[in-house]
């Protein structure tokens, strides 16, 4: 019973309202939405067909491009 994790993610994400900024539930702390139990339904927000995954990210800055020379420095 201790130490035991379990996620459930769908896209969209769960339709309920944030505690604390999270729609996770801590069990331990008894935070957030009550825990998943045999029998339930969980609300699923809409999302439109093809949508992204996740946030979005930039790529981070001064990485060179795929057409770049990149010249290595190995010392051995």
């Amino acid at each position: 019973q201790a130490g035991i994790r379990s996620y459930l993610a769908v896209r969209g994400g769960f339709d309920v309202a944030p505690v604390l900024g999270s729609l996770s539930t801590d069990t331990l702390a008894r935070i957030g939405p009550p825990a998943v139990a045999t029998g339930d339904v969980l609300p699923v927000r809409a999302v439109s067909a093809g949508a992204l995954v996740g946030a979005a990210e930039a790529a981070p800055a001064g990485l060179p491009t795929v057409q770049q020379e990149v010249v290595l420095d190995i010392v051995l």
